[in-house]
Parts: structure tokens; sequence; C-alpha cells
């Protein structure tokens, strides 16, 4: 132990050794953010498992996903301990639960997904309101998200066979899920509506100190899925429940 006064030093220790080629210098876009090459890279048991989800889930890589996705998994981190499942409301092709999923096997070698729970339509976006702008309709009416299916999520998670599935557009959905207590929930529902009715139903079921995640609070540079934050600041009015944001977009609510 140092002595009174005596400087203290804090060294950094990666996992393992890991090459990170350096990018060459460019200019920021709404493309390419500045945290495209963010301190994840460094981490190489994420860098490896979201490569790996990646190749699984057949996504193709978007120059925010693979930041946010870290920030995802650090906060599902938060919840080690707690009792609860996990799930998410809207999945698409299966990258973001399979990165929940792993993460849950690193606790226990024998998870199998029993405790993860899927929402979604497997039909791409619901039908967007006035709120959600005249981008979130054409981006709709063109069959974004459309690309998947239960059959193809499966294969993604072929890891976790007992991961249950629940198809359906939300709300209505919502009464096919057997009430259960949640210490982590993933929504990425990217619309007012479904965002709303996705935090209205999971918060209450969170145990306490468990985090919930919105995917798409923004805000984007293209103004992309107003809604999306107009219903967490509804709910966070309605509720009372503080939220934080972070700087790939998502936005944090922790159960009190």
């Amino acid at each position: 132990m140092p002595s009174p006064g005596a400087p203290v030093r804090y060294t950094y220790h990666p996992a393992a050794p890991v090459a990170v080629a350096a990018p060459a210098p460019t200019a920021p876009t709404a493309q390419q953010p500045q945290n495209l090459y963010g301190v994840h890279q460094l981490f190489a048991d994420y860098v490896a498992m979201y490569e790996r989800g990646m190749q699984v889930s057949g996504m193709s890589e978007h120059p925010w996903r693979r930041p946010r996705f870290f920030h995802l998994v650090q906060m599902f981190r938060l919840t080690a301990g707690l009792q609860g499942c996990t799930a998410e409301a809207g999945c698409y092709r299966g990258l973001s639960s399979y990165l929940i999923c792993h993460e849950q096997r690193r606790a226990d070698p024998a998870f199998d997904g029993s405790t993860h729970v899927i929402v979604d339509s497997f039909e791409g976006l619901s039908v967007p309101t006035e709120t959600d702008g005249e981008r979130s309709r054409t981006v709709q009416a063109r069959g974004a998200f459309a690309d998947t299916s239960v059959e193809h999520v499966r294969r993604t998670l072929s890891e976790f066979p007992q991961v249950t599935f629940h198809k359906g557009w939300i709300p209505p959905v919502f009464e096919q899920v057997v009430e259960r207590r949640y210490r982590f929930v993933h929504i990425d529902v990217d619309l007012y509506e479904p965002t709303l009715a996705g935090l209205r139903y999971f918060m209450p079921r969170m145990v306490p100190g468990g985090v919930l995640v919105v995917d798409d609070y923004g805000p984007w540079p293209g103004g992309e899925w107003p809604g999306c934050a107009v219903a967490v600041h509804e709910f966070a009015r309605e509720s009372g429940a503080p939220f934080c944001s972070l700087d790939t977009g998502n936005a944090v609510f922790i159960k009190r």
C-alpha cells in the first residue's frame, strides 16, 4: 500500500493482446460517426463475439451498430447477480439477442436460452404515426426490416434452443406473454407507438436494479425515428422514471 501522498498509478490491462490497425484519418459524416473506432475495438472478447454474431445472423455492418451494441452489452453487465429474465422487443435478425445470450453463458456455461424472451412481428415495422415523421413512413412502405423470420432468428440462436418466441405486433402480442419478472430488456422497435407500449409493459415488470435499454432514442444526424424519442420522454413524464442517453443513441432506464 503506498504511503500517504505517494502518487498512485493505474494501468489498463486488456483481456488479451489485440492488434488494432489505426484507421486513415477522415472527416466524420452521418455515415461514419467519430465513435466508430471507439474503445470497444480494444476488447477482444466483445469484438470476437460481435463478429461471430454478424456472421451467423447474416447482418450487414452499420457504422453505429458495433459501438451501440458494445454499450448494450455493458448495460447488461450491470444486472449481474440479479434474478429475472431477459427480453427483446424487436430483434430483427437476432444479433442483439445473440450477444445477450452469450453474455448470460459467460456467467452460466449451461445457459440454453430458457430465460430469454423475444417479441417481434418478424414482418418489419408497424404502421408509423404522424409522430414518427415522413421518413419513417417511407422506410416502412419499402418493407424495411422485413427480411427476417422466426426460423431465421432460431438459426441465429441455434446455440440457445430454449429461447421463447412471441410473433405479433406490439402491443397485442403482449397478451401471449406469460407473466415474468425481468432484469434486462432491450426495446428496438424504432417507432412511437410500439416503443411507448413496450416501456409501459416491461418497466413495471423489472426487478429493482434491472436495466431497460431503448435502441433508437437518438438524436440522429438525419433526424431519423423522432417518434422513439417522443415515446421515451412521454413515458418518463407519466411514470416519473429518469433515464439517461448514451452517445450511440441508446436511452437507459434503471428500475428503482
